[in-house]
């Protein structure tokens, strides 16, 4: 599964979501989870394996999610 969280406005968050037709679910930051991880800067892509372990973090944009993805497969 495929999961963004917002870390600004929830409704600016949604309306980009659906102004660029993402399908990922988007989900509000608490504070804890982006702390959990590290997250300072938007966007910051973590990649969690099914047990739980973080596989790759990644400040910034260009990351191949579908390639990054079918290495955890």
């Amino acid at each position: 599964a495929v999961y963004a969280i917002a870390m600004d406005e929830p409704v600016d968050s949604r309306a980009l979501f659906d102004e660029k037709h993402y399908s990922p679910t988007l989900l509000l930051d608490d504070k804890d989870t982006s702390a959990r991880y590290g997250a300072t800067t938007i966007p910051y892509t973590v990649l969690v394996d099914r047990a739980g372990n973080v596989r790759r973090a990644v400040t910034g944009g260009g990351l191949d999610l579908e390639a990054e993805l079918a290495k955890l497969q």
